[in-house]
């Protein structure tokens, strides 16, 4: 009965593992003002500086922007 409750808690802990690694969090900067979300701060600035100077989109700019 002792090696089955072991088995079990293997199986278990290799399940969490496996599933725990296909979640991964990454951090994702956004434009507070056209509310783009980028994966590179450097990109989210240049969003959040064009937004407040043109007032509109920039091509070269969205093309970096994370894809929902």
């Amino acid at each position: 009965m002792k090696k089955l409750a072991l088995h079990w808690k293997i199986i278990i802990v290799l399940f969490l593992l496996i599933n725990m690694s296909n979640c991964q969090e990454t951090t994702k900067y956004t434009c507070t003002i056209c509310e783009m979300s980028f994966e590179d701060k450097k990109w989210a600035d240049k969003c959040q500086d064009w937004c407040e100077t043109q007032h509109s989109c920039n091509a070269e700019i969205t093309k970096h922007a994370i894809k929902k």
